[in-house]
């Protein structure tokens, strides 16, 4: 079984962008984090964020019917490199909804989940139209091996394509949030689900399309909520900076949607932080 090239881009994309803002790469005109040495990591707010509250929206209020799924045999998994991950914990949940008292809304086009009311989503500005050119070369090379078939337009020229456009045209959702108080941030990426995939591939190959240097501390098959999910958590090294992050990967299958969740901060902070993140991806919802 082999994944779809925008599996793994986007599993790609999210740790990049999310190892961006830990390691200070963030778009011109954004300050600059502090330096780790004077504190923890800032996630530094970009200027046009304000602390106009957001407005309250009602939680759901009925409890999903939660549908026996079959469940993975966990099994030993390694990298391309031979490198043998921990053989995953299977942890089975009792079917009831996260408590997300004075928590907010956050929509995509497939989806919904919640996050402390601190969280903002951010404009990736500069990030987001690398990834639109990340993408526009996928196509490209798409096209290109199809181009026996297709009989080229005399003078057409190529139009830039915006990131909506081009999350749209590849049914992708893309989105970042991060916490105002610069503790932690999530980003969401969401894809058709591949076919043929489990979850131990899928979350292997999240892990494997990491390019710095990561540990892997724990992996997990989670069953008994809304949709079956995988977990592992990380511990990220990047290879330019030097600097260390925590991670908490989500994978979460539901129906013919994939969704990628990956939750990072401060490695002193993580262990605090990881029941909100739990919350959080345990509130999402297809739509």
């Amino acid at each position: 079984m082999q994944l779809s090239p925008i599996t793994r881009l986007t599993a790609s994309l999210s740790l990049l962008v999310l190892a961006a803002v830990g390691c200070g790469a963030l778009p011109a005109g954004v300050p600059a984090p502090p330096d780790p040495e004077g504190g923890a990591l800032g996630i530094t707010l970009p200027p046009a964020w304000t602390d106009t509250p957001s407005p309250t929206i009602a939680l759901p209020t009925e409890t999903p019917t939660v549908t026996p799924r079959p469940t993975e045999a966990p099994r030993q998994l390694q990298t391309t490199q031979g490198v043998p991950l921990p053989t995953a914990v299977v942890v089975s949940l009792d079917g009831e909804e996260p408590d997300l008292s004075g928590w907010k809304r956050i929509d995509t086009k497939s989806a919904f989940f919640f996050v402390p009311e601190s969280y903002q989503v951010v404009d990736m500005g500069e990030l987001g139209e690398a990834m639109v050119l990340l993408m526009q070369v996928f196509a490209e090379g798409m096209v290109e091996a199809f181009s026996s078939l297709v009989t080229p337009v005399p003078g057409g020229t190529a139009t830039p394509v915006s990131l909506d456009e081009m999350s749209a045209s590849l049914q992708l959702d893309l989105l970042m949030a991060a916490d105002a108080g610069g503790g932690s941030a999530v980003f969401l990426v969401g894809e058709p689900r591949p076919t043929d995939a489990d979850l131990q591939t899928m979350l292997l190959k999240a892990i494997e399309d990491n390019q710095n240097e990561v540990r892997v501390e724990r992996t997990e098959l989670i069953y008994g909520g809304r949709y079956p999910m995988a977990r592992a958590l990380l511990e990220v090294r990047d290879n330019e900076s030097g600097q260390l992050s925590r991670q908490a990967l989500y994978l979460i299958a539901g129906g013919d949607r994939l969704w990628t969740l990956s939750y990072q901060s401060d490695p002193e902070p993580f262990d605090g932080l990881l029941p909100i993140f739990e919350r959080s991806a345990m509130s999402l919802q297809a739509q």
